[in-house]
C-alpha cells in the first residue's frame, strides 16, 4: 500500500506539467480583451511559460547543486499554484506576461525530476508501465484542467486560471506519500542532488541519439500546442460552434491520450519498433480529418485519432532514453530532451503564424505539423535500418 501511494503521488506530479494550454479556451477573449495589443503579442501569452520551462530545465542541473529534489519540487509547486492564479485578480498585460513566465519557471523545477524519479526508482516492465501510467496522468490532468477551464469560462475567462491553484494539492500529496531518495552506494548519487557532474557524462556517441528525441519531441509538443492553440480559433471560424464547445474537443483530445499512456505495454508487443512511425502516421491521418471537418462531429473524431497517437509516440520518446542510458544519466539526458519539448512549445504560435501566412486559414497549422511529423518517422525508420542504437527504442 505505502509503494502503491507513492507511486500515485510520483505520478500526480506529472498532472500539471503540460498545464501552459489548458487555458487555450480563454484566447478569443483574450484576443478581445487586450485589443490593443497584436494577436501574436496575445499569443505569446499563452505560450511564453514554455520558454520559461526550457530555460529553468537548463539551469536545473546547476541548481540541483544546493538543492536537493524534495526542495526544488516543493519550491516549483508553489510557484506554479501562486503565479498561475495570479491573472485572476490583476488583468494587466505586463503582470500576465510576468505571471505566465513564472508558472514557467515554476513548472520547469519539477518537469524533468516528474520524468527521471520513475526511471531513477523503477527498472524493467514497472518502469515501462509507469511512464505510459505518467503520460496518461499528464494527458489527464490537461484533460481535466482544460474541461474545467472551459466551463468557468462561461462566468469570465479570467477565471479560468483558478486551475492553476490544484497545484497546491499536488504538493500535499507529494509531501505526504514520497519520501527522500535514500544514497544509492552502488553509484554514490543521492536523490534529488544527481548533477551531471555526479554521473557518468553523456559521451558524444550519446548525442545524435539525444537530439534525435529532442528533436522528435519538439516535433511532437508542437502539434499537440497546435491543436490546442487553433482548436478554438478553427470552430468560430468556420462557424460550426462556439469556444465553450471547442472546449469540450480539445478536452476529448487530451483525455483519449489517457487510454493509449495505459495501453502503451501492449501498444509496445505488438507493434516493436514499428510503434513510433505508426503513431506519426496515425496522428496526421487525424490532424487531416480535423482540418478538413465541418462539424463538431468530424472534428471530434479527428482529435480522438490524434489524441490516442500522439500520446503514445511521446511515450516511445522517453521510454527509449533508459533503454539506451545508465541511469545515472537518464535526467541529464531527460532534461536535454524536454528543452526540445519546451521549445516545441514555445515555438508554436510563430510557427503556426509563419504557416497561416503561407496558407490562411486556422488549419494551416495542422499541415504543417503533419509535416514536421512525417519527417520525425520517416528519419526514425532510416535510423532503425542504420543504426538502431540511435532510433527509438520502445522496449
Amino acid at each position: 500500500m505505502k509503494k502503491t501511494t507513492e507511486k500515485l503521488a510520483i505520478l500526480s506530479l506529472s498532472l500539471m506539467l503540460v498545464s501552459t494550454y489548458s487555458i487555450s479556451a480563454v484566447l478569443p477573449s483574450m484576443l478581445g480583451y487586450f485589443n490593443s495589443y497584436s494577436p501574436s503579442q496575445v499569443d505569446i501569452l499563452i505560450s511564453i511559460p514554455s520558454f520559461a520551462i526550457m530555460i529553468m530545465i537548463l539551469v536545473n542541473t546547476w541548481l540541483a547543486g544546493y538543492l536537493n529534489e524534495r526542495l526544488m519540487i516543493t519550491g516549483g509547486l508553489l510557484l506554479l499554484s501562486i503565479s498561475g492564479t495570479a491573472p485572476l485578480f490583476i488583468q494587466n498585460y505586463t503582470f500576465v506576461l510576468i505571471s505566465r513566465i513564472l508558472l514557467g519557471l515554476g513548472i520547469g523545477l519539477i518537469n524533468s525530476r516528474a520524468v527521471s524519479m520513475i526511471s531513477e526508482r523503477f527498472t524493467g516492465a514497472e518502469r515501462t508501465a509507469l511512464l505510459g501510467y505518467r503520460s496518461s496522468a499528464e494527458t489527464l490532468g490537461n484533460a481535466v484542467l482544460t474541461f474545467i477551464a472551459g466551463r468557468l469560462l462561461l462566468i469570465h475567462w479570467t477565471r479560468a486560471f483558478i486551475i492553476y491553484a490544484f497545484g497546491f494539492l499536488i504538493l500535499i500529496l507529494y509531501l505526504a506519500f514520497v519520501p527522500e531518495k535514500t544514497r544509492d552506494s552502488s553509484s554514490g548519487t543521492q536523490a534529488g542532488n544527481t548533477t551531471i557532474s555526479a554521473s557518468p557524462a553523456l559521451g558524444r556517441h550519446h548525442m545524435p541519439m539525444i537530439l534525435f528525441y529532442a528533436v522528435s519531441a519538439g516535433f511532437l509538443i508542437c502539434t499537440s500546442s497546435s491543436i490546442s492553440l487553433r482548436i478554438p480559433l478553427l470552430v468560430l471560424e468556420k462557424g460550426y460552434a462556439d469556444e465553450t464547445q471547442a472546449s469540450v474537443v480539445l478536452g476529448i483530445f487530451l483525455m483519449v491520450g489517457i487510454i493509449s499512456g495505459i495501453l502503451y505495454g501492449k501498444l509496445v508487443s505488438i507493434a516493436h519498433e514499428h510503434l513510433f512511425f505508426l503513431c506519426v502516421l496515425a496522428c496526421c491521418a487525424g490532424l487531416l480529418v480535423m482540418a478538413r471537418a465541418n462539424s463538431l462531429l468530424v472534428l471530434g473524431i479527428g482529435a480522438v485519432i490524434s489524441g490516442l497517437a500522439h500520446t503514445a509516440a511521446i511515450t516511445c520518446v522517453f521510454n527509449g532514453l533508459p533503454s539506451h542510458l545508465p541511469s545515472e544519466s537518464v535526467h541529464a539526458a531527460t532534461s536535454l530532451v524536454l528543452v526540445g519539448c519546451n521549445l516545441g512549445a514555445f515555438s508554436t504560435p510563430f510557427a503556426a503564424g509563419l504557416a497561416e501566412k503561407l496558407f490562411p486559414g486556422a488549419a494551416a497549422a495542422y499541415y504543417a505539423c503533419c509535416g514536421l511529423l512525417l519527417i520525425a518517422g520517416i528519419l526514425n525508420t532510416i535510423l532503425n535500418k542504420l543504426k538502431p542504437e540511435i532510433s527509438i527504442s520502445v522496449n
